[in-house]
């Protein structure tokens, strides 16, 4: 009987963990995209916001600088806790981020080419095709943005392009998993859901899908 007690308290314990782990890496995550999220709900509700190059430029530069980098640190950081199983996560995901901010190019090539995706994706949303043909290209690229975030850990043994190259279908799962984590929060019965989970369980599930580039 104590035997299976042990068991089941290691059980919950390593639940507790990786619960704990999870919400405090997407808590910092969310702290750092807030004033990126805030500007860009504020933009999208302007009808005039199209209109206005400077509101572009700086929701670019928004993304450029909070949203990629705290992405890649929340993906970066699970990497890193798959081996030293640690609970609480908040600080290292925020040192995490500035380290990530000194990758200029990459965050601004990101961040640059998805504002023009989501911007033509919200002008063209009359045209169903040139619609899917956007949001198929932001996909990829989203993908390509975890499987860079990944490469960039010291626990994966691969560069981007041969992760790409190896796994072009859950590269692009991972993307999708991405966005549905943060179309959920449109459902106001869900919303503790961008608290709680929105980056850190897609960053999750797609580190378990990429498991074979990660060295222990």
């Amino acid at each position: 009987m104590s035997n299976s007690k042990s068991k089941y308290g290691r059980v919950l314990y390593k639940l507790g963990n990786g619960l704990a782990s999870l919400v405090s890496t997407n808590v910092a995550w969310l702290i750092i995209c807030i004033p990126a999220f805030i500007f860009a709900i504020v933009s999208f509700s302007s009808s005039d916001f199209m209109l206005q190059p400077m509101n572009l430029i700086l929701l670019a530069l928004l993304f450029s600088v909070f949203v990629i980098p705290a992405y890649s640190a929340v993906f970066q950081i699970l990497i890193e806790r798959s081996s030293t199983k640690e609970s609480w996560l908040f600080k290292k995901t925020i040192k995490q981020y500035f380290d990530n901010l000194k990758k200029i190019k990459p965050n601004f090539f990101f961040g640059i080419f998805l504002t023009f995706e989501i911007v033509m994706i919200l002008v063209n949303k009359n045209n169903v095709a040139l619609t899917t043909f956007l949001i198929t290209i932001g996909i990829v690229i989203l993908g390509i943005l975890f499987v860079y975030s990944v490469s960039c850990s010291d626990n994966v043994n691969k560069n981007w392009q041969q992760i790409m190259v190896e796994h072009p279908f859950k590269m692009i799962v991972e993307a999708i998993l991405i966005i549905l984590a943060l179309m959920i929060n449109t459902n106001l019965f869900l919303s503790f859901f961008l608290l709680l989970f929105s980056a850190s369980l897609p960053g999750l599930v797609g580190i378990f899908m990429f498991k074979d580039c990660i060295v222990e």
